[in-house]
Order: structure tokens, then sequence, then C-alpha cells
């Protein structure tokens, strides 16, 4: 899905991840010769941001093709308070 999103924007994902390990989105795991290994740091406000809108664009994508008693059900049991991008939650 990345891949497909990067080159639907003209970049590659070779370019983008040196600017995310230097913003601590990526963390480098280990190498093995000449490949580098990375995982995502969930603890990253901008990552838990975007596995947020991930999770909302899947359960919607889910919500569209389920029948509508079980699309109202998956929604009532998912929904959540919103975030903010820096990963604070707004006040109420």
């Amino acid at each position: 899905m990345l891949q497909k999103t990067l080159r639907s924007v003209g970049l590659h994902y070779y370019t983008i991840i040196p600017d995310l390990v230097k913003n601590e989105a990526l963390l480098l795991t280990r190498k093995l010769g000449k490949v580098s290994l990375y995982k995502l740091n969930e603890k990253n406000p901008l990552v838990k941001k975007l596995l947020e809108i991930d999770k909302e664009m899947v359960l919607s994508e889910l919500v569209r093709r389920l029948p509508k008693k079980a699309a109202a059900a998956l929604t009532a049991q998912h929904r959540q308070r919103p975030m903010r991008i820096d990963g604070s939650k707004p006040s109420l």
C-alpha cells in the first residue's frame, strides 16, 4: 500500500526512508549484509496518526461492503475519540 501511495505522487520508498529514520518514524532493527531492516516506531506521534488513518480507511471500506446491520455494529464498536497529529487527545 505504501509503495502504491508513493508511486501515485511520483516518489519511491528509497527516497523517504532516510527522512523517516531521521524523524524516528522508522527504527533500524538490524543489518544483514547490505540490507537494512526497519520497523515502525509506534510511539512516534506521526506513526500513531498514520495508523489511525489506516484503521479508519479499512473500517470505512468494511462498512461499505457489509450489510447495514453488521456495518452499524462494527462502527459503534470501533468508534474512538479523535486524536491530534501530535498524538494528544483533544479536551472535551
